[in-house]
């Protein structure tokens, strides 16, 4: 179990970086998994960045219009102040959550969730 934690989880440790996995300048990845269940695989990537997250949100608006994709969703995050963001292209689902990191509110920490269906 100690040399292999994820074991049996679903999950892989996400060692290169995906094409379709964009972040702003300055952001510094956190953490990255990827799973697949049936015929769906996501990739599920952590980063902050210090910045404001308005900025943030225009950032994953802008680049993922020119890729392609279409918002499909805009609602308030689970934690106060963050936002969640849905976008779709073709078999392909962006979400993009975004939230203060810390209390002085400088630090975005984004998660990124990007699922596909493989049929």
């Amino acid at each position: 179990m100690a040399s292999e934690p994820l074991a049996g989880t679903g999950l892989e440790i996400l060692r290169g970086g995906a094409d379709d996995i964009f972040a702003p300048p300055g952001a510094v990845r956190c953490c990255a998994f990827g799973r697949k269940i049936d015929d769906e695989t996501a990739d599920i990537v952590a980063y902050t960045v210090k910045a404001e997250i308005g900025d943030v949100e225009k950032f994953y608006g802008d680049r993922l219009a020119q890729a392609g994709y279409k918002l499909m969703q805009r609602k308030p995050a689970l934690r106060p102040g963050g936002v969640s963001l849905v976008f779709l292209r073709d078999l392909q689902r962006y979400c993009v959550t975004l939230r203060y990191a810390d209390k002085e509110k400088k630090m975005v920490k984004i998660v990124l969730v990007v699922a596909k269906n493989d049929q």
